[in-house]
């Protein structure tokens, strides 16, 4: 098992964030097509950074109805000299207006660039949601990988403004599948903030 930090885009927590995720490793999955939206801005580097992340999103609508399934696109692609090599996912559900509901009230599953099937993830504090696929997950430079999301906003959500950040990833950088980590980290340019409003309604 590879322990990798978890690196999130400013519209999920407005800062790179530190926690672990765990992930094995395995054969090279890769998908390629072109974002229906993505952050265009392409910052100076920073010391350690090696490369930039960029992250975007198609799906979303914003207006939804209490048990109405809704599909996210979350695309990224990152221009270092390294393969991205992802061990997990994740994707933010919160509501501004209702302390400690975040998460409660909805479903989220992740299609698997892995199995292609449908997984369903558990709810980590604070309303995030994570998805480790059953072996690593490589893209290659300027390469548009994707993975698409379900999430269910069922009867017992709360009605309101709801924001949804996707764009967490746990992973690392090597040379080669299966290889070692390279030192080094990408810049993430920030994204909307708090999050892509949705507005749940009966």
């Amino acid at each position: 098992m590879i322990s990798r930090g978890v690196r999130r885009a400013a519209a999920l927590v407005g800062a790179t964030a530190a926690l672990a995720l765990a992930a094995g490793t395995g054969p090279a999955q890769a998908v390629s097509a072109r974002p229906a939206t993505a952050q265009s801005r392409v910052p100076a580097l920073n010391p350690g950074e090696v490369g930039t992340l960029r992250i975007g999103e198609a799906g979303l609508p914003s207006h939804i109805k209490i048990g109405q399934t809704i599909t996210m696109t979350v695309w990224f692609d990152q221009n270092s000299r390294y393969l991205f090599d992802i061990g997990g996912y994740e994707t933010g559900v919160w509501s501004p207006y209702y302390p400690g509901s975040d998460g409660k009230g909805m479903t989220v599953s992740y299609l698997s660039p892995v199995t292609n099937r449908w997984e369903n993830s558990p709810a980590a504090a604070y309303g995030n949601f994570w998805f480790s696929p059953e072996s690593a997950v490589y893209v290659r430079p300027n390469y548009w990988g994707h993975i698409k999301v379900r999430i269910t906003f069922t009867a017992h959500a709360r009605l309101g403004t709801w924001y949804v950040s996707p764009g967490g990833f746990s992973y690392m950088l090597t040379k080669k599948v299966n290889g070692a980590e390279v030192p080094g980290t990408l810049d993430i340019p920030s994204g909307p903030w708090p999050g892509y409003k949705i507005t749940v309604q009966r």
